[in-house]
């Protein structure tokens, strides 16, 4: 019983601490407020070099002996498409692309293989709704949470208007089970980084009529 009333207690200190703070006001809570509303229209998205789906793919068949091709010519190409041909063959793997192969005659007597990956139903819902919220084609992983507030510096003016600089950590959030898939981080090695908790950023929040927003979202 005096449990459940020190929660109920608790529960409505911090609702008057709430009501009682303007959204003017410079303080930890507004600031992880405004940076939310930023981080929420975003995410973490993986994207291939080429992403106007569907996408035809040379593959290394093709560059073998029998081609005329110098050997020094031949490596620089194997090494360049082996990275495309992982990101693909990862995506393929998980559902989000479906590969058709075609067998093909070159010059010289040789033969290669044109791989075409197309969108599968889930790849192209996702894709499309990750192009909705991202600035590059792909597929959304997670986003991103505000994890603390570390500090802030005292409100200042700067070029007309109240701007403070805040130092916070993030996390991500809502992340997708096919982000932890082995094929994946291993076709796109940043993503390990970018699914790293409490990751330091620093971000310039600017005071607007209706309280504080994400220098960002400042439409000029």
């Amino acid at each position: 019983m005096k449990s459940q009333i020190s929660r109920i207690v608790v529960l409505g200190f911090s609702l008057f601490i709430i009501g009682c703070t303007s959204p003017s006001d410079a303080s930890k809570y507004n600031f992880k407020q405004a940076i939310n509303n930023h981080l929420e229209k975003n995410c973490i998205t993986i994207s291939t070099k080429e992403s106007n789906f569907p996408v035809e793919i040379l593959t290394l068949e093709a560059l073998g002996k029998g081609s005329g091709m110098p050997e020094v010519e031949l490596r620089r190409l194997e090494k360049k498409d082996i990275e495309k041909t992982r990101q693909y063959a990862a995506l393929t793997k998980i559902g989000f692309l479906s590969a058709n192969e075609k067998t093909k005659k070159g010059r010289y007597g040789s033969t290669y293989k044109l791989i075409t990956y197309t969108l599968t139903e889930n790849g192209r819902e996702l894709f499309e709704q990750s192009q909705r919220m991202a600035s590059k084609k792909g597929f959304c992983a997670a986003r991103y949470m505000v994890s603390k507030i570390v500090n802030y510096s005292e409100p200042s003016e700067a070029n007309g208007y109240t701007v403070s600089y805040v130092n916070f950590t993030i996390s991500p959030h809502e992340v997708s089970d096919w982000a932890s898939d082995q094929a994946i981080l291993g076709a796109f090695p940043s993503l390990t980084n970018e699914l790293e908790n409490n990751q330091s950023r620093t971000a310039m929040l600017v005071l607007m009529s209706d309280g504080w927003v994400y220098e960002k979202e400042i439409k000029k």
